[in-house]
Order: structure tokens, then sequence, then C-alpha cells
């Protein structure tokens, strides 16, 4: 075990080989896949841009009674988006990302 100096830094062990930082700095080394990572953040953003879009929706049209030019642009912006996130996740599925 790695004793710590009073009077100079602390001393640490290093990591065994194989497991330094990978790319940015994230643990886990370059043999670690980030497949799995890209397909759960293309979903969340598709869900969460949806139900925000959606409430977004609801709100103009059944509280206020109004829907405008704006309204349709930014369901317009989610089609690109929903598409955007479409292919990530197919290609995350059909590619291994290293």
């Amino acid at each position: 075990m790695a004793e710590n100096n009073s009077t100079g830094p602390p001393i640490f062990i290093p990591p065994p080989p194989g497991s330094g930082p990978g790319p940015l700095g994230i643990p886990g080394g370059t043999d670690r896949s980030y497949q799995v990572d890209i397909i759960v953040c293309a979903v969340l953003t598709a869900v969460i841009g949806a139900v925000f879009v959606g409430l977004r929706f609801y709100a103009r049209r059944i509280v206020v009674n109004v829907l405008g030019w704006e309204d349709w642009l930014i369901l317009t912006s989610l089609v690109f988006s929903l598409s955007l996130s479409l292919s990530l996740i197919t290609a995350g599925c059909l590619c291994d990302v290293m």
C-alpha cells in the first residue's frame, strides 16, 4: 500500500496495464466500446425532445387554443432531430464504435 508523505504530494499506485484513460480522459482504456453509450444518448435525446414538443403542442392547442407558425417550425425541427437520433441508433447497432 502506498504511504502518504506529509511533506510532499500524495503517492498513488499506478493503474494496471490496459486500464489507462481512454479518449477524452475517460477511464476504461481504448478497448472499451461506446456503442451502448451512443444508443442510450440518442434514445434519451429523442424521447426528451418529443415529450417537450408534445407538451408544447398540448399547452398551445388545448390550453391557449392557438397554434402559430413557430409551433409547426418546432415540429419540423423535432422531425429532423428524430431522424438524426435514428441515424445514430442505426450506426450504433451496425457498427462497433470505439
